[in-house]
C-alpha cells in the first residue's frame, strides 16, 4: 500500500467575535468574570464552572446573557471545532514483530538510545494526550495507559475511532517489552483525554476543560496537543495559562500546510508563548515541506513517516507535525523522571540550549532552536542534581541503574544488589564505585532486582537505601 503523508491539523472555523450586545441569544457562552464579581453568588448561580480559579465559566441559558454581561470581563461563544479526520491509510501490520525497533530511525536521529543507557525512561510521569482517544488494549500501550475521559460522551470510554490519538500515544510511551516498538519515554503513563471523533462536535469549552482536568484531576505534568486552531480563543489560552502556572509542560504541533497552502502560517495553541511549538523534519533532518514556519516555532523533531501504534492493535506510519510534537512530550517525561522538580521554564532553557542547530545559525523560524537532542538534554538535566541515581530498572533477567557525580568532590561507595527468595538472601552482587566530579556509570546485576543498597563506606554499617 502506498504510504501517504498525512497533514493532520484540526482547523477551527474563524468566526468574528462581536461585542456582548451583538451576541445572538442562541447557544452556549464562555464567560470570564471581572475580578470584583468572582464571588457574586447570584451571578454564579447561572454559570457552570470550567476553570473557576481563572474566573472562567459556561453559560448555557442564553436568556441570561444580558444580565451576565454586566459582570463579565470577556464573553465568547462556545464555538465548534471543524474537525477533519482524513483516512490516514497507514501501512498496517496485524502481527507485530519484535524487531520493529529497527524501523524507528526517529530515535537515532535525536540520539535517544544514549538516554536509555542512562536507565532513564520517563518512569511514571503522566502525559495527557488531548486527541481522538486511544486503543487502551493495544499490546504496546495497555500497560502504559491510565483511565482517561471522553469529553464528547462524558464517560471513560476513550475508544479511538480515528487512529490519530493511538499513534501519538505510541510515539510517547509505547512499552519497551520486546513487542513492536518502544516510545520516547517507554515507562511514562498516558492519560487519554478524548476531544475529537468522527462525526462529533468539539467545542472550545471541551478543550478548555480537558486542559484543566489534565493537571487538576489526572495529575499530568505534560500535555500533548497534536492539533491546531486558526483563531486565538481566549478560553483555550486562559486554560493553557492556568495549566502552565500549575507546572505543566505544554507541547503542540506547529501546524501542517494542506492543499497547496503556504506553510508560513500561524496555528494555536502552538503559537502561544507558554507552549512548545514543534516543527517537523524528515529522516534526513531537514524541515518537512508541509511544516508551518513562523516566529513561534520552538524546536524541530521527527515527523515524516513515523512508525507507531495504531487503533487496530497493529502498527502504521503517519506523517505530520502531529507526529513531531509527541517526541518533545516524551522528552519532557524523560526530563521529569530525572528531576521531578523541573519547572516548564527550566525545561525550556535546557531543551532549547541542547538542540542541534539547523537552518540559519542560531534561532530561525523553520527549526526554532534546532533539532531536539535527547542525549544532550538528559545530560544537562542530570547536571542539575549533585548526585544523580536513576530508578532501578529490570528487564531480561537483569537489574540496572545509572549514577552520576555532579558534586564538588569525588565519591567512593559500594553498590550492593541483594536478591531475596523465600524470606532468605539468595544472591548478592557488590561493586566498589569511584566517581570523580562529572563522571557517571551504569551498574548492572545479573538477576532481577529484589533490593539495592548503596554504602557511602563499608566502614559505615548503615546503608543508604536508594529506592
Amino acid at each position: 500500500m502506498k504510504l501517504k503523508f498525512i497533514f493532520f491539523t484540526l482547523l477551527i472555523i474563524i468566526l468574528s467575535l462581536f461585542c456582548v450586545s451583538a451576541f445572538s441569544a442562541e447557544g452556549d457562552y464562555i464567560v470570564i468574570l471581572k475580578e470584583e464579581h468572582a464571588s457574586n453568588a447570584e451571578v454564579l448561580s447561572h454559570l457552570e464552572p470550567i476553570i473557576p480559579e481563572e474566573r472562567m465559566y459556561l453559560l448555557k441559558d442564553s436568556s441570561k446573557l444580558d444580565f451576565i454581561a454586566t459582570f463579565a470581563e470577556h464573553i465568547e461563544e462556545d464555538l465548534p471545532v471543524d474537525v477533519s479526520f482524513p483516512d490516514p491509510d497507514p501501512m498496517l501490520f496485524t502481527a507485530p514483530e519484535d524487531a520493529s525497533y529497527s524501523r524507528q530511525w526517529n530515535h537515532t536521529l535525536i540520539n535517544l538510545p544514549a538516554v536509555f543507557n542512562m536507565e532513564t525512561y520517563g518512569n511514571e510521569v503522566r502525559v495527557a494526550v488531548i486527541d481522538s482517544g486511544c486503543n487502551v488494549n493495544h499490546p504496546d500501550l495497555k500497560d502504559r495507559v491510565l483511565t482517561g475521559k471522553s469529553y464528547i460522551t462524558g464517560t471513560t470510554d476513550v475508544t479511538d475511532n480515528v487512529g490519530h490519538g493511538t499513534h501519538v500515544s505510541g510515539i510517547i510511551a509505547a512499552t519497551m517489552n520486546d513487542v513492536g516498538i518502544c516510545g520516547v519515554a517507554p515507562k511514562a503513563k498516558i492519560v487519554p483525554l478524548k476531544c475529537f471523533d468522527n462525526g462529533a462536535t468539539t467545542t472550545t469549552a471541551m478543550l478548555s476543560q480537558a486542559i484543566k482536568d489534565a493537571v487538576d484531576v489526572y495529575g499530568c505534568k505534560v500535555i500533548n496537543m497534536s492539533w491546531g486552531m486558526s483563531y486565538n480563543y481566549s478560553s483555550v489560552r486562559t486554560a493553557l495559562n492556568y495549566a502552565f502556572t500549575k507546572g505543566a509542560i505544554l507541547v503542540a504541533s506547529s501546524g501542517n500546510a494542506e492543499n497547496g497552502a503556504s506553510p508560513d502560517a500561524i496555528s494555536y495553541p502552538a503559537y502561544y508563548t507558554t507552549v512548545f511549538s514543534v516543527a517537523s523534519v524528515t529522516s534526513s533532518g531537514t524541515r518537512a515541506s508541509y511544516s508551518y514556519y513562523n516566529d513561534g516555532v520552538t524546536v524541530a523533531a521527527p515527523g515524516s513517516g513515523i512508525y507507531s501504534t495504531y487503533k487496530t492493535g497493529g502498527y502504521g506510519s503517519m506523517s505530520g507535525t502531529s507526529q513531531a510534537a509527541p517526541h518533545v512530550a516524551g522528552l519532557a517525561a524523560l526530563a521529569l523522571s530525572i528531576n521531578p522538580n523541573l519547572s516548564p521554564n527550566d525545561f525550556a532553557v535546557i531543551l532549547t540550549s541542547t538542540c542541534t542547530d539547523k537552518g540559519d545559525e542560531g534561532y530561525d523560524t523553520h527549526y526554532g532552536y534546532g533539532l531536539v537532542n535527547a542525549e544532550a538534554m538528559a545530560e544537562k538535566v542530570i547536571d542539575t542534581i549533585p548526585l544523580y541515581v536513576s530508578p532501578i530498572n529490570t528487564a531480561y533477567g537483569k537489574s540496572a541503574f545509572y549514577i552520576e557525580n555532579n558534586s564538588d568532590t569525588d565519591i567512593n561507595a559500594t553498590s550492593i544488589f541483594a536478591r531475596y527468595e523465600d524470606s532468605g538472601l539468595s544472591g548478592v552482587d557488590a561493586l566498589d564505585i569511584s566517581l570523580s566530579k562529572g563522571e557517571g556509570m551504569r551498574i548492572e546485576a545479573d538477576f532481577l532486582y529484589s533490593k539495592h543498597f548503596w554504602w557511602k563506606s563499608l566502614q559505615n554499617p548503615v546503608p543508604i537505601d536508594i529506592e
